[in-house]
């Protein structure tokens, strides 16, 4: 898979609560959850520059991996909030933003796999990507904005995440990725999953998997930094949420399911 389309798996912002992010559809979960395709290796062609803000992910990409069009595509002097304050980031002070691309992954948080859709809405004017601190419990957010045709950064916002729609999870996860026993206590066995076939990768199965096999597995659990963006979807679903992890040069796709009940589980995974 091209990496703009690892970039368009990372949809949905943990706090969607900051920004009011209007889309024609598919910002709500219906119908049971789909998860993905089976898997199938895509070769999707670098669009040109000149159509690079069709899709915020395409544009994200670029803007990412090029310094100098980082400063053409921001409004300076770049106001950035936290709490009461503002201070003002002129572009001679502008340092290179990278995102999720030197972590060599993106990942995403949704209540259904549906809103993944919203990543390629052409009609978006408002995107507010997230890098989220985990160990920090800080969310700082990345306001973009489509004007004459063109996607700008126009504002930088400081936020704690325990003020989010999403605080119960995220305080859940930042544990549950940081302490090994934390996460052994709260994986649901046996363990739901689904997975390729040992004997054709083409194709998928399901099962269940026992603790020791899950540790056998030894997927990756993102941790210290996540990136999320808000592209308009609406958190409904308080007690069950999917965070899907996306390699950026590869087609690894990771997505886990948690569950709350009296407290979160990790409840599913496909990979």
């Amino acid at each position: 898979m091209s990496p703009l389309l690892f970039i368009a798996f990372l949809t949905l912002m943990a706090c969607g609560d900051k920004k009011s992010v209007e889309t024609k559809g598919g910002g709500e979960c219906s119908g049971d959850t789909m998860w993905f395709d089976e898997r199938e290796d895509e070769t999707v062609g670098m669009p040109a520059p000149k159509k690079m803000d069709e899709v915020f992910s395409d544009f994200l990409f670029f803007f990412a991996e090029r310094p100098n069009l980082q400063r053409e595509r921001i409004v300076f002097p770049l106001p950035v909030r936290r709490g009461n304050q503002t201070t003002y980031i002129e572009r001679s002070q502008w340092k290179a933003e990278r995102f999720f691309f030197q972590q060599g992954y993106s990942t995403m948080l949704v209540d259904c796999m549906q809103q993944l859709e919203l990543s390629q809405d052409t009609s978006l004017n408002l995107v507010v990507l997230e890098k989220i601190f985990l160990d920090k419990k800080v969310i700082q957010q990345f306001v973009f904005s489509k004007n004459e045709g063109k996607w700008m950064l126009e504002g930088i916002e400081d936020e704690p995440f325990d003020t989010c729609k999403n605080s119960s999870f995220l305080s859940f996860y930042r544990q549950f990725a940081a302490d090994s026993l934390f996460r052994m206590q709260h994986i649901k066995e046996p363990l739901e999953y689904r997975g390729p076939d040992p004997e054709d990768e083409s194709r998928s199965l399901k099962g269940v998997m026992t603790l020791e096999e899950w540790e056998e597995l030894a997927l990756p659990i993102p941790s210290g930094v996540i990136y999320n963006a808000d592209y308009g979807q609406k958190y409904t679903h308080a007690k069950e949420k999917i965070l899907v992890v996306s390699g950026i040069s590869n087609s690894e796709q990771i997505a886990l399911k948690f569950r709350k009940e009296k407290t979160w589980h990790l409840v599913y995974v496909e990979y």
